[in-house]
This record gives C-alpha cells, sequence and structure tokens, in this order.
C-alpha cells in the first residue's frame, strides 16, 4: 500500500508538471522542444502541416497537456 501510494504522488506529480507546462506552450505558442523523439517530431510537423504553425503547435501542446491531465487524474483516483 506505501509503494502505491508513493507512486501516485510521483504521477501526480509528473502529470501535473506536464500539464502545466504545456498549457503555457499552448498560451504562448511556443515551439515543441527540439527532442530526438520521432513520435513528438512527426506528430509536431504533421499537426503543423494540417492545421497550419500557429494552430498546430497549439494543438500539439493541448494534446500533451491532455496526456498529462489524465496521468494527474488517475494519480488522484489511486490516492483515494
Amino acid at each position: 500500500m506505501r509503494e502505491t501510494r508513493w507512486l501516485a504522488w510521483f504521477f501526480l506529480v509528473v502529470g501535473g508538471g506536464v500539464f502545466l507546462f504545456s498549457a503555457w506552450g499552448a498560451v504562448t505558442l511556443a515551439a515543441p522542444p527540439p527532442t530526438q523523439s520521432l513520435v513528438r517530431g512527426a506528430m509536431a510537423q504533421a499537426l503543423g502541416a494540417a492545421l497550419g504553425t500557429p494552430a498546430g503547435l497549439v494543438v500539439y501542446h493541448l494534446i500533451w497537456a491532455a496526456l498529462g491531465a489524465c496521468m494527474a487524474w488517475v494519480a488522484v483516483k489511486l490516492l483515494r
């Protein structure tokens, strides 16, 4: 039980951080971070090509914000 609580707190902090930083990136129209990940790079390029640069960046960050919020929500459910 103790390990579950530690893991839930970890996912709550990480999920909350991903949500906050991604939401901030959507508000400021920040470019995606230059990572070596093929998934993130391809997703950013595909959304940018399909929706245009500003809208594609917003949608890109909102997708990551939703994933972070889901992770934090699951962590809160585990903590209850």
